[in-house]
């Protein structure tokens, strides 16, 4: 069972060993997913190709490239939207050795090997792409991501500062990834400093608010100060997913220290 949010897979239930989802005719089967779990918000799409350039002035060896790197382009995003990544990565490679020179083929090679969890080969693809349009915020923020899903959370940040130069419109998201995916490993220290950051560059995204909280609750010292963000995330988003979450949580912390709502 998947998940999709915005055209995007956000959580996959079924796919570990001995979690198999069986549904027969006639039955109905129901499946939980707990976004307070879900993972690293998805990356940007990248850019479609420019338009066909297999013209004059070029042989008919560059005219007969263009149209089969056209062709596995086209192949491998139509795997990508039936979410057959394993496909898309086939295609696009494909693309980029018949042209070399697209940054659009490396940047969704990126997203299809980050989907199938290929985080270094992410990597690569999106530092290629980078290489060729330095300037796409969108393929930075998917680095960043890929990055920090890799372990190298120092390069990731780096990335996410790349970002904040080039479009700060789109830092917010890079650091709230950066910050869920340390929550998820257990780094909630980290994470506090990074969902700071994304509220900073971003302070009307709800889910930065929510997620410091949770992140707060990892210490005793911290809990106090979960209040606060936890009240400003009800208050953009009052009947969001985690708005009983959010009540319940305050009221555990405002009972572990009284005073904390009154700072």
């Amino acid at each position: 069972m998947t998940l999709i949010v915005d055209a995007y897979i956000i959580m996959v239930a079924g796919e570990a060993a001995g979690e198999d989802i069986f549904v027969g005719n006639g039955q109905e089967r129901t499946v939980n997913f707990d976004m307070r779990k879900a993972p690293a918000a998805a990356p940007t799409r990248a850019a479609p190709l420019p338009t066909n350039t297999a013209g004059k002035g070029k042989s008919d060896a560059d005219k007969k490239a263009d149209q089969e790197m056209r062709a596995a382009f086209n192949a491998g995003m139509a795997a990508m939207k039936a979410q057959n990544y394993n496909e898309t990565v086939k295609q696009l490679q494909v693309a980029g050795e018949k042209d070399p020179s697209q940054p659009a083929i490396f940047g969704n090679l990126g997203l299809a090997l980050l989907r199938t969890k290929k985080y270094d080969d992410a990597v690569t693809a999106f530092r290629k792409s980078i290489a060729l349009s330095p300037g796409d915020a969108g393929v930075h923020g998917s680095l960043s991501l890929a990055l920090g899903e890799s372990g190298k959370i120092e390069e990731a940040q780096q990335e996410a500062q790349e970002v904040a130069k080039l479009d700060p419109s789109k830092a917010g998201q890079s650091y709230y990834n950066l910050g869920a995916i340390l929550s998820e490993r257990g780094k909630s220290k980290e994470a506090v400093e990074l969902f700071k950051k994304a509220i900073e560059v971003d302070p009307k995204y709800p889910s930065s608010y929510y997620q410091l909280g949770l992140a707060y609750f990892a210490s005793a010292d911290t809990i106090p100060a979960a209040v606060s963000v936890l009240e400003k995330y009800l208050e953009l988003e009052p009947t969001g997913a985690n708005a009983e979450a959010a009540k319940q949580l305050i009221a555990t912390a405002k009972g572990s220290a009284p005073s904390a709502g009154k700072k």
